[in-house]
């Protein structure tokens, strides 16, 4: 089971990924924007952390950079639907993100993202490599 704070604006995405984590096994927090993404970071170790990109107070490029810029980092998969989004999810990668996923995406899209994270997370820590990361 692992632990995952996923980061969106949209209520109805937060409350819909909330219940397909937990019914998948995994432990869910959920954020409604960047700051209180970063706040419950802050809070607890995350296994894994799923962030949008365009959202109020603090949008998910930021999140990313700060979370890169923590002791530990965990794995990010960084979601976008907005006009052009390969560019800002290309961007994203630059900036840190591991993983991309395109809105809209369905429920077996999303769980495949972040079983393949947390795989490669577990990987890595058996002394694997994380260095070739598959984007969704």
């Amino acid at each position: 089971m692992a632990h995952v704070l996923f980061i969106d604006d949209d209520p109805a995405l937060l409350e819909l990924a909330g219940d397909l984590l937990t019914a998948y096994g995994h432990r869910a927090t959920l954020a409604i924007d960047g700051r209180a993404g970063i706040d419950a970071y802050r809070r607890e170790p995350f296994d894994l952390v799923v962030t949008d990109l365009f959202m109020p107070v603090q949008d998910g490029i930021e999140t990313i950079g700060q979370i890169r810029h923590a002791a530990r980092g965990s794995p990010i998969l960084a979601i976008s639907g907005r006009q052009r989004p390969g560019e800002y999810l290309r961007a994203a990668t630059a900036l840190g993100a591991d993983a991309t996923l395109q809105k809209p995406f369905s429920s077996a899209q999303l769980i495949d993202a972040v079983d393949r994270l947390l795989a490669i997370l577990a990987g890595s820590r058996a002394g694997g490599s994380a260095a070739t990361v598959p984007k969704a």
